[in-house]
């Protein structure tokens, strides 16, 4: 019976010996990952110390030492005045560390301070919609002014029907130039509308609503008296 447990001790261990190998080569190029972001962070290269803190981190998947890296990512994000990624760091680094780990205050700290940075957009993610905002807001006023000048354009086109000369088709000029000019003014306002309501959309999946929105929907309308633009979404 014995020799059977020594040989499945043995068998265990040669099973064993390649995993604890492959880990101890991933800890050893996690460390030099790491030597290489905290050099980038003293040199203040903090973009190329937060790509090294990143594949430190990667390689040291199962280390009880893990999330301690997110803290040093979250400090270049800070330096980098990117701060909600920087809040987004600090948290992860309190969800991956026991309650013991002695930097958790400061962290904590670190998150109250940056959140007093943000505005109230900045902070709900609003400040990235601003653009889309506006290009919707320039489609609104464009279908306003399409519905204004289709109005006016279908107006004077009733008036000239009645003409003795629409009959014949013979208005002169001067009787059709506001008309043209009226229906050119609305082709154009609504050709903006179009533009800008699309690149609204493409703002919107660019930038995103503060992790982004699962739905977006535009929707133009006219009336007899106005117009405007109807934009929905679901968060």
């Amino acid at each position: 019976m014995r020799a059977i447990l020594i040989a499945l001790a043995g068998l265990l261990f040669a099973a064993l010996v390649p995993a604890v190998a492959e880990a101890q080569t991933d800890l050893e190029a996690a460390r030099r990952h790491f030597d290489l972001a905290e050099g980038h962070f003293q040199a203040r290269r903090f973009a190329l110390a937060i790509e090294e803190y990143e594949a430190s981190y990667a390689l040291m998947a199962g280390h009880p030492n893990q999330g301690l890296i997110r803290y040093n990512i979250g400090r270049g994000r800070e330096e980098l005045g990117q701060a909600r990624q920087a809040i987004a760091e600090y948290e992860r680094f309190l969800a991956e560390t026991p309650p013991s780990e002695p930097h958790r205050p400061e962290v904590q700290q670190r998150i109250q301070n940056l959140r007093l940075t943000l505005g109230p957009d900045d902070a709900s993610g609003g400040a990235d919609v601003v653009p889309a905002v506006i290009a919707f807001s320039v489609a609104g006023a464009a279908l306003v002014s399409f519905g204004i000048f289709g109005g006016l354009a279908l107006a004077e086109d009733g008036r000239i029907a009645e003409l003795p000369c629409a009959a014949a088709m013979s208005c002169p000029d001067a009787e059709l130039s506001d008309m043209s000019t009226f229906a050119l003014v609305a082709d154009i306002s609504l050709g903006v509308a179009g533009a800008a309501a699309i690149a609204g959309v493409i703002l919107l999946v660019t930038l995103g609503l503060d992790g982004g929105s699962d739905e977006v929907a535009l929707a133009p309308w006219v009336s007899p008296s106005a117009a405007g633009l109807a934009v929905g979404g679901r968060l």
